[in-house]
C-alpha cells in the first residue's frame, strides 16, 4: 500500500486523484487544503510514502511547501502540480529537489502516468532512505535552492544555505556562528520576528507567511516574502524560514500600478476584450472611454463592443476590424459610433491582439479617440476644395512671403501657367509692369496689416497676353491672429473692358453726328445716347445709366 497526502484547494482534482488513483493501483490517498494543515498531517501521520501539491495553495505556495519538506524529508518523493506551465516555477521546483512537474490534464493517460511515476519514486524511496544521510541531503538541496533558506532555534540561526549566507554575509562560505535572526529580520507590520519564530517552533501555529525586510551585507534592507514553518533539524524542533526576494515583484507591482494609473487616466478610450471567451467580451474600460461614449464601466463589460455601432455605421471598417480579429492582426479604422445617448461621433479605433509566453492571443486592446471634429473639418474642406476647384474665377493661395502653394483650375485657364509652373513662385510671374511701384506698395501696406485689398488690375499672362482682372487678396490668421497664409481670386474682366472701350470709341466718333443714335442693351436700357437724340427727345446730358428706352421716348 502507497499512501499518498494530496495538497490543493481545489477540491474537484482532490475528488478526482481519490477516485482514480486508487483504480490504477494500491495507493491510499488523504488530502488537505493548504500547507498548514498538511504539515499538521506529517506531524500526525504514521506513514506519508509520497506527496502530490498544487502549486497555488491558499497560504504559500507549492516550491515554498516542498523546500519545508525537503529540510526534514530530502528524499521523499514530491509531485508539483500546476494549472499552467512557468519556467520560473518549474526551475525553482527542480532547485528545490522536486520529483517531477506536471501540469493538469496536460498529459493523454494523466492518471497511468501518475501512478507509474508513484509507484517508481516510492520504490526507489523507501529503498534509500535508511542508507542516506538525512541532514546532508537536505543541506544540498536547501544550497541549490534560489530562496534564502536557514533553520532557526531559540531565535538563532542554527543553518543557512548559500544563497542565505551570500545575502547576509556576502559570502557564501561565511560560517553562521550565533546570529539573532532579529538582528537581520524584521517584519512588515512591525511584530517581532522572535515572537513569530517561537510561536511556530513551540507548534501553537503551523505556518506563519507574511511580508518582511532582510538586512543584506551592504546595509540595503531587501523587501522578502517570509514562510516559516515548524521541522524537526538534528532531531530537535526548530524553525525553517524560506525568504523570497520580492525586490523584482514589488518593482514590478508599482510599474503595474502605474501602467494602470496611465492606462486610466489616459487621453483616449482604452478598452480590453477576452479573446479566450466567445464574442470577445470587453473586460475593461477606462475613464476617458465612459467619458467619450457615455458608457460607464458597469455598462461595457461582458458585451462585445459592437453595441457602439448603428443606423449609419458603414459595414466596410466593421468587417476591416473582423477580419483583423479573425487573422489575429493589429488593424486601425475610422467610422461612425454612437453614444449612449444617441448622439453620432467618428471614432478612430486601433485593436491589437495580446499575447501569452506560448504565443496565443488572450486579449485584444482597443484605443478610441474621437475624431468628430477633425471628420467634420475635412468634410468640409473637401466641400470647399471642390468648391474652388469647380469656381469661374481663378484662385490661388500664399505662403506669408507670398510663395504660392496652390492655384485652381480657373488659375491655369486664365493665366496659361498650370500648377506644377506656378507653385513655388510668386505672383511677380504675373506682373506686367503696366501698374505703378505704389499700387504694390499700397497693396502690400494694406494686406501686411491683416486688411483685404480689392481693385482692379492688369497682368500679363504665360503666352505674354496683356488681360484685365478685378483681384480680391485676404489674409489667413492663426488663433493668435498672425497671418500664416494669403488667399487671392481673379475675376477676368477682359472682355468687359474692351466692350467697354469699344463703346467709348463709338460715343466718341457719333456724338457730334446729325442723325438721331442711341445703344440699349437687352434689358432695353441705355448705354449710349448722341447729342442730337438726347436734344430731340428732351434728355438731360447727364449719363443715362439706368434709364429705360421707355423712360427716354416715354
Amino acid at each position: 500500500m502507497i499512501s499518498v497526502l494530496m495538497v490543493t484547494a481545489d477540491e474537484e482534482f482532490t475528488a478526482a486523484c481519490e477516485h482514480a488513483l486508487p483504480e490504477h493501483g494500491d495507493v491510499k490517498v488523504r488530502s488537505a487544503k493548504s500547507v498548514g494543515e498538511a504539515i499538521d498531517v506529517l506531524e500526525e501521520a504514521t506513514q506519508v510514502d509520497c506527496i502530490i501539491s498544487d502549486h497555488n495553495l491558499p497560504d504559500t505556495d507549492g516550491v515554498a511547501f516542498l523546500e519545508a519538506v525537503r529540510a526534514q524529508a530530502p528524499m521523499l518523493p514530491f509531485i508539483l502540480f500546476t494549472s499552467e506551465g512557468s519556467e520560473v516555477v518549474a526551475s525553482r521546483a527542480i532547485s528545490a529537489g522536486v520529483t517531477d512537474y506536471l501540469i493538469k490534464e496536460h498529459h493523454e493517460h494523466q492518471w497511468d502516468r501518475l501512478e507509474s511515476l508513484i509507484s517508481d519514486a516510492v520504490e526507489y524511496y523507501r529503498d534509500q532512505r535508511d542508507i542516506v544521510n538525512t541532514e546532508a541531503r537536505a543541506k544540498a538541496l536547501l544550497d541549490a535552492a534560489n530562496e534564502i533558506i536557514g533553520i532557526v532555534r531559540d531565535g538563532e540561526i542554527a543553518y543557512l544555505n548559500d544563497t542565505g549566507a551570500s545575502y547576509i554575509y556576502g559570502d557564501k562560505t561565511e560560517q553562521v556562528s550565533h546570529t539573532l535572526i532579529a538582528d537581520v529580520l524584521v517584519s512588515a507590520d512591525h511584530t517581532p520576528i522572535g515572537d513569530l519564530i517561537d510561536s511556530v517552533q513551540s507548534g501553537d501555529q503551523t505556518l506563519e507567511h507574511r511580508d518582511g525586510e532582510l538586512t543584506a551585507a551592504n546595509g540595503v534592507r531587501v523587501p522578502v516574502e517570509i514562510t516559516a514553518t515548524r521541522v524537526t533539524w538534528s532531531e530537535a524542533p526548530a524553525v525553517i524560514l524560506i525568504l523570497r526576494d520580492v525586490s523584482e515583484r514589488q518593482k514590478r507591482k508599482r510599474e503595474l500600478h502605474l501602467t494602470n494609473r496611465a492606462i486610466d487616466e489616459a487621453p483616449n478610450g482604452i478598452t480590453i476584450a477576452d479573446a479566450t471567451q466567445p464574442d470577445d467580451p470587453l473586460i475593461y474600460a477606462n475613464d476617458k472611454f465612459s467619458e467619450t461614449t457615455g458608457y460607464s464601466k458597469e455598462d461595457v463589460v461582458d458585451r462585445n463592443c459592437r453595441f457602439l455601432q448603428g443606423e449609419n455605421t458603414k459595414p466596410g471598417p466593421v468587417s476591416e476590424i473582423r477580419e483583423a480579429i479573425d487573422a489575429e492582426e493589429p488593424v486601425t479604422v475610422e467610422l461612425r459610433n454612437y453614444r449612449k445617448d444617441g448622439t453620432e461621433f467618428w471614432n478612430r479605433v486601433t485593436i491589437a491582439p495580446i499575447t501569452d509566453e506560448r504565443g496565443t492571443v488572450t486579449h485584444y486592446v482597443g484605443f478610441q479617440e474621437d475624431v468628430t471634429e477633425r471628420v467634420e473639418y475635412q468634410q468640409m474642406l473637401r466641400r470647399f476644395q471642390q468648391a474652388v476647384e469647380a469656381a469661374g474665377h481663378a484662385i490661388y493661395m500664399t505662403e506669408p512671403d507670398g510663395t504660392i502653394t496652390y492655384v485652381n483650375p480657373a488659375f491655369e485657364r486664365i493665366t496659361g501657367y498650370d500648377s506644377d509652373e506656378a507653385v513655388g513662385q510668386t505672383p511677380r510671374i504675373l506682373k506686367s509692369d503696366e501698374m505703378p511701384s505704389e499700387y504694390y506698395e499700397q497693396l502690400w501696406t494694406t494686406i501686411s496689416r491683416g486688411n483685404v485689398w480689392e481693385e482692379e488690375i492688369r497682368d500679363r499672362r504665360k503666352s505674354g497676353e496683356l488681360y484685365y482682372a478685378h483681384q480680391t487678396i485676404a489674409p489667413l490668421t492663426d488663433e493668435d491672429g498672425e497671418i500664416e497664409a494669403y488667399v487671392a481670386t481673379q475675376q477676368d474682366i477682359t472682355d468687359q473692358k474692351e466692350r467697354e472701350f469699344q463703346l467709348w470709341q463709338y460715343e466718341r466718333a457719333v456724338e457730334g453726328a446729325g442723325e438721331l443714335i442711341a445703344a440699349i442693351d437687352d434689358d432695353k436700357q441705355y448705354l449710349f445716347a448722341n447729342e442730337a437724340y438726347r436734344d430731340f427727345h428732351g434728355l438731360d446730358s447727364e449719363p443715362l445709366t439706368g434709364m429705360t428706352l421707355a423712360d427716354g421716348i416715354g
